[in-house]
């Protein structure tokens, strides 16, 4: 086989594979000696099909066949003798192969490669020019405050109570369906709930609040309630109906209210937070609380920093992309994207090529750095950002390891998109730590508000650059 090589521009080039007779005919051949013994065809003894009739059958698939499978080793071994990382899949270039076993002749195809471009990264090469802040986290005496009863909440008991003071409170309701002259209706639904004040939308909680024990009320729920129609229908009413055969008005009876009373500053109290320690008195626990809660922001205020490197890496990293190759390869793969509307289309491509980019500077700074990425912590990272993402989605309510894994893997095997988040995210970790101790960090001491704000205001920049980029 012959290939040649022709520079198309800076960032892509062509090769041509040619095959001739001698290349692909001894594979052609055994292919047809081996489709021989297994045909069956009326007429003639199993394996004893004339060979003619064999090629007329099965000729142009499988010398189609065996010249994929030549073309595709021997572009392979190019690239791999020739140490080219391509960036995305080499592209065809025009219409393929026209096969056709009857005639011995050369075919020749052509492939585009867009190998991984080059970066420079004068983060990586001189860390000590570059300036960042890392926040510690010390807790004003009215933050101790709002953290300490937070916790005290936390670890209080429910108690039942006469009259609904705030919207902290809890009610169990009765909700009984009224037809459209406001009475009970007949045959329709009744349910029996625990029910949040803040369920509640914020218009309606001073009818409730005041209310005690006996007390009605009537509510159109559909619209009083805070949430889905779907959720009212199934978590709250406990029916199968639909929202057109269920009236608006319900009248809702309050069965029983109950407030979270927080836990007593006491050593009960104490041994519960501080499960493995022994904490005496009150000014050890003042001590130690605030130190663990200020060492909870840590991992806060280090992806924080670890963000600030990575936008630093990304900016300063200067390399340009194969523009129009990637359309032209997208275009191939994609007929939705091959159809969009030009405005579109351009908006695309450009998101395409911003993420193209984020993932070429990252394969090439770990390269740089010799970094080496093992199976156990791609699993080990895909385990914490599902961990993070299941708290967030249930409240913080710590779920069961075994569950967290399990859905970890199953994202990884099934989202490809969740799959280079979690490669990224090992590969930034990793860079971030190779070039630590070289860059200049300045640490700053910060309030609990004052780092929520900092966060805020970063969240926001970012969202605005991303906007306008688009």
């Amino acid at each position: 086989m012959e290939i040649t090589k022709e520079q198309v521009d800076d960032l892509s080039f062509v090769l041509t594979l040619t095959l001739q007779p001698e290349d692909y005919t001894p594979a052609f051949n055994k292919g047809i000696k081996d489709a021989r013994k297994k045909m069956q065809l009326k007429g003639f003894r199993k394996g004893m099909v004339p060979v003619s009739l064999v090629k007329k059958y099965v000729g142009n698939n499988l010398l189609g066949e065996k010249l994929g499978e030549l073309i595709n080793k021997n572009l392979t071994e190019y690239l791999k003798e020739n140490e080219v990382n391509t960036l995305g899949e080499p592209l065809l270039k025009g219409e393929g192969l026209q096969i056709d076993y009857k005639i011995d002749k050369d075919y020749t195809i052509q492939f585009e490669v867009a190998p991984i471009p080059e970066v420079s990264f004068p983060i990586l090469d001189n860390p000590s020019d570059f300036d960042f802040t890392h926040h510690k986290v010390i807790l004003s005496e009215e933050e101790v405050k709002e953290e300490l009863e937070a916790t005290r909440s936390r670890f209080g008991d429910y108690q039942e109570v006469d009259e609904v003071e705030s919207e902290k409170d809890d009610i169990n309701v009765t909700l009984v369906e009224l037809d459209e002259n406001g009475e009970v209706k007949e045959e329709g639904i009744e349910a029996n709930f625990d029910l949040p004040i803040s369920f509640f939308k914020e218009n309606i909680h001073q009818t409730i609040i005041g209310l005690g024990k006996g007390d009605l009320f009537e509510s159109n729920i559909f619209e009083d309630i805070d949430k889905s129609e779907e959720d009212i229908l199934k978590i709250i009413l406990k029916t199968e109906q639909t929202r057109e055969e269920i009236g608006d008005k319900f009248r809702i009876s309050v069965d029983k209210i109950s407030r979270m009373m927080p836990a007593d500053l006491d050593q009960e109290f104490y041994n519960k937070v501080f499960q493995d320690e022994e904490i005496l008195t009150a000014d050890e626990f003042m001590t130690k609380f605030k130190s663990s809660i200020e060492e909870m922001y840590i991992p806060v205020t280090e992806d924080n920093l670890k963000g600030d490197f990575t936008e630093a890496l990304i900016k300063t990293s200067p390399v340009t992309m194969p523009q129009e190759f990637l359309d032209r390869s997208y275009s191939s793969r994609s007929e939705e994207y091959k159809n969009l509307p030009k405005k579109s289309k351009k908006s695309t491509l450009k998101a395409i090529v911003k993420e193209s980019k984020i993932g070429v500077i990252l394969e090439r700074a770990k390269q740089k750095k010799e970094l080496e990425i093992e199976d156990y912590e791609i699993v080990d990272r895909a385990i914490g950002m599902t961990s993070d993402d299941m708290s967030r989605m249930y409240g913080g309510a710590r779920l069961p390891y075994q569950l967290i894994e399990k859905y970890a893997l199953e994202r990884l095997d099934n989202d490809r998109d969740f799959g280079e988040q979690v490669h990224r995210s090992v590969i930034i970790g990793k860079l971030f730590e190779a070039v630590r101790d070289d860059l200049n960090i300045t640490e700053k001491e910060v309030s609990l508000t004052e780092l929520k704000e900092f966060v805020a205001e970063v969240n926001e920049k970012r969202r605005k650059e991303n906007e306008e980029e688009e």
